[in-house]
């Protein structure tokens, strides 16, 4: 069985995040989902914890045979073992500095290409904007 790993935020999970770990599975015998801390980089662009996340796609793959969905305090960016995660053969990634990182540790790696159209960051700025024009909303009522 050949189980691949693959690091993410999901913040907030969504179909590019979806159809990309789909396209991944076909290539594997299960696939571990390891959704970090959103806020470990210190951006400002959080808009859901990491366990709402895991929540999200948990919901999402619970009839999907070979998914397993796990929460790791430690981002990947900053990791130097991984005594605390699940065994996994290979770590697949679409962060070209997880990839690096993980090259740099002697890591299986595979580099893999987002998903085009559907970016988080696309969709953190709608998001927000929508939390705002609704903020701004109920302020004028």
């Amino acid at each position: 069985m050949v189980i691949a790993l693959i690091p993410t935020r999901c913040n907030p999970p969504h179909i590019g995040h979806i159809l990309s770990f789909l396209r991944i599975k076909k290539d594997y015998d299960k696939v571990i989902i390891a959704v970090s801390n959103n806020t470990y980089n210190g951006k400002k662009d959080q808009v859901m914890t990491a366990h709402q996340a895991i929540s999200i796609l948990q919901e999402i793959f619970k009839h999907i045979d070979g998914f397993e969905i796990i929460y790791t305090d430690i981002p990947f960016i900053h990791r130097k073992t991984f005594d605390d995660l699940p065994e996994f053969d290979i770590i697949i990634t679409a962060n070209s500095t997880i990839y690096e990182h993980m090259m740099r540790l002697n890591v299986p790696v595979k580099m893999v290409e987002r998903t085009p159209v559907y970016r988080g960051t696309f969709i953190r700025e709608a998001y927000k904007k929508g939390v705002e024009y609704e903020k701004n909303n109920e302020d004028a009522t």
